[in-house]
């Protein structure tokens, strides 16, 4: 569909969403961007794209009035919670400390030492295990939660600009959206 997109002369893609986070347009656009790009050099469609999307919290993703009859189809009310939703946003680069190999960030939602945790840059994703917390003071925690301000861990390099950080949704977790 990109393809069709591409020739039809779009040259700009908007995010929906009046309440989504920066991490919702953070993926979002790593996935579009990535899609776009391939698509572009000939390579073939990724299915990792698609899978970051439904990963993100959404009420299912559709071709819209694209390809199918508004007056038929409309939008969808009816789905008020993503089916594939497996990760949650933890928060957001603010700084990487080289000299002492900490990676400094706003958390947005629960972190825990024990953690698999995602550092998601526009080129990669890198996956480790939490193995360490530190709160503003430099202190040692066991957990850090949103709206209580900067918390760092090791890193053993800066993964640039923009990095977004994410864990797995638990299952006790799910349990609050079924």
């Amino acid at each position: 569909m990109l393809d069709d997109i591409q020739k039809a002369g779009v040259c700009s893609f908007k995010i929906e969403g009046r309440t989504k986070s920066e991490y919702y347009a953070a993926m979002c656009t790593r996935s579009y961007r990535k899609a776009i790009d391939d698509m572009a050099s000939g390579k073939v469609f990724d299915p990792q794209n698609l899978k970051d999307l439904l990963a993100l919290s959404n009420r299912s993703y559709t071709t819209g009035f694209y390809t199918r009859n508004p007056r038929e189809f409309g939008e969808n009310f009816t789905d008020g919670r993503s089916k594939e939703l497996t990760h949650k946003a933890v928060g957001t680069l603010v700084s990487y400390d080289k000299s002492r190999g900490l990676l400094s960030f706003e958390c947005k939602n629960k972190i825990e030492v024990g953690n698999e945790i995602q550092i998601i840059s526009p080129d990669k994703v890198e996956t480790v295990q939490l193995s360490e917390l530190r709160n503003e003071k430099d202190l040692r925690v066991e957990v850090g939660h949103g709206g209580l301000g900067r918390f760092s861990f090791p890193f053993d390099h800066d993964p640039g600009e923009f990095a977004i950080i994410r864990r797995p949704i638990y299952e006790v977790e799910l349990s609050n959206y079924l």
